[in-house]
């Protein structure tokens, strides 16, 4: 299986390894899409990374929430007013267009039914293939999975601090999340493991570990 480099056909590497696009002689315009979820976020880390991608800084798509449902992002709402086929989007990662796995997949039917391009610098794979969209929707399951952990994870700790007469408070770490919802991928012995550790963005070394200690090494087969 080519990897995630070598398919996406519209990224390249510097010599310091970052990403940068490769321009093109087609007729199109590249927009970027930069948001952050509360107002003690800043959006400078992102447009940089947007820039230095081949971004113009004007054509940069802003959102800051504050609380707001994502209903509500203007900014966004205005990028996809204003793209028409054959341009280009670039996020940081696909999280910034919406942390709904629904909602993700279906943007990416829009941007193809479109005939936009979306292209994420975090997640460097091309769309237009399978491969791409196994990834996508790998790792937007993934993302919502470990919400979910987490909730869970919040109610199951709360449960037993207060049972014990403690301090109820806290969020569970999220290496652990990761690492639960790699073990249920490995589990499910459906994903690969390069594509659970993509998706989930733990190590194959860690996650060989996470196995070991749950005794579950060479469970699938």
């Amino acid at each position: 299986m080519s990897s995630a480099k070598t398919q996406c056909q519209n990224l390249a590497f510097d010599s310091h390894g970052k990403i940068k696009l490769r321009g093109r002689r087609l007729k199109m315009t590249r927009y970027g899409y930069a948001r952050v979820s509360t107002k003690d976020q800043k959006l400078d880390r992102q447009i940089e990374a947007l820039v230095n991608a081949g971004v113009a800084y004007e054509r940069i798509f802003k959102d800051k929430e504050t609380g707001a449902r994502e209903g509500e992002r203007t900014q966004q709402k205005k990028l996809f007013k204003k793209m028409k086929r054959g341009d280009e989007v670039v996020v940081e990662s696909w999280e910034r267009l919406t942390r709904s796995t629904r909602q993700l997949l279906n943007y990416d039917l829009m941007f193809r039914n479109l005939g936009v391009k979306l292209i994420s610098l975090k997640q460097p794979v091309d769309l237009d293939t399978a491969f791409g969209r196994f990834v996508l929707g790998t790792h937007a399951c993934t993302a919502e999975l470990e919400r979910d952990l987490i909730r869970q994870r919040q109610a199951e700790g709360i449960a037993v601090k207060r049972s014990r007469g403690g301090n109820v408070g806290g969020r569970p770490r999220i290496a652990d999340v990761k690492a639960d919802a790699a073990v249920k991928l490995y589990l499910a012995r459906e994903t690969p493991i390069p594509d659970i550790c993509a998706a989930t963005g733990i190590s194959k070394s860690t996650l060989y570990r996470v196995l070991r200690e749950r005794g579950l090494v060479g469970v699938r087969r």
